[in-house]
């Protein structure tokens, strides 16, 4: 007997069986899941033909129907164990479950296209007459497009922030405390001022660490991406502005987001993720 699944949906998994159908969960926003439909569609019917063609020869062996499907199940089920997993599929631990059991861990996406043209999905699609290797080829070369654009275009936002928005504005606020301190100097003994300044000082030494080190970090990006539209194909360049280009922008916004805590709120120029829940 065949039993319905009653539990809840996973919600930390991006493929989750949800008693009657499996549920899609991992679509981006600005992502359109008909790609991924279609392929998971194609993959539901290369196995149905697979499963079909295993009980019908078990049938042309002498086994009833009905037990010949329950074999198949049952078979076809304990090969899918390794996919299989019910606990948290953000935590840390599954990562490392998921590694054990061979299963694909890879988080690049230009890498992650790489699926696109393996033999065995080639196979797959070939074998169900949904699409070709040119086929692939060119969406897989489409998709290293795409995301080579878009972190560019994030980059070059990112340092047009940086150094016409942030620095700037970080600039006058570490100036403002420099002509603080510089006063404070003039009317208190050397002892109460060392005391007294020794908090702003330390800040305005933070300022200009973050200043000089952000400065450096966003034109060393731009170069990173002149130098990664230079790749002689669109994967290459893919990988580029994902092993280059992103250690910037993840280094920049650690340095920002620093700046952002310690400049005088009014003079921030742009909103804060408090802000962005209300009217300024």
């Amino acid at each position: 007997e065949l039993l319905l699944d009653n539990t809840d949906r996973n919600r930390t998994s991006p493929f989750a069986f949800t008693g009657n159908r499996f549920e899609f969960r991992a679509v981006g926003s600005s992502a359109n899941c008909s790609n991924a439909v279609a392929t998971l569609n194609t993959i539901v019917a290369d196995q149905l033909t697979i499963f079909k063609k295993a009980v019908d020869k078990k049938v042309a062996a002498g086994t009833p129907v009905m037990q010949a499907i329950l074999d198949e199940t049952r078979e076809t089920y304990k090969a899918s164990m390794n996919i299989c997993f019910d606990g948290n599929g953000y935590s840390e631990e599954w990562k490392k479950e998921a590694k054990k059991r061979g299963l694909d861990c890879e988080t690049s996406p230009p890498k992650s296209y790489c699926a696109l043209t393996d033999k065995a999905t080639v196979a797959m699609y070939k074998r169900t007459g949904v699409m070709n290797a040119a086929e692939l080829e060119a969406r897989k070369e489409t998709f290293c497009d795409i995301y080579s654009k878009k972190v560019e275009i994030e980059a070059r936002i990112l340092a047009d922030l940086t150094e016409n928005h942030i620095l700037p504005i970080a600039t006058q606020y570490e100036t403002r405390l420099l002509d603080n301190v510089s006063k404070m100097k003039d009317i208190f003994s050397e002892a109460d001022y060392k005391k007294l300044s020794a908090g702003k000082v330390a800040m305005i030494k933070t300022i200009a660490e973050d200043l000089s080190e952000a400065r450096k970090l966003a034109m060393d990006m731009e170069k990173a991406c002149d130098k990664a539209n230079t790749a002689k194909s669109e994967y290459a360049k893919a990988n580029a502005y994902h092993d280059k280009v992103i250690p910037y922008i993840e280094k920049i916004r650690v340095l920002v987001d620093d700046l952002e805590m310690i400049v005088d709120d009014e003079m921030w120029p742009l909103p804060k993720y408090r802000e962005l829940l209300f009217i300024r």
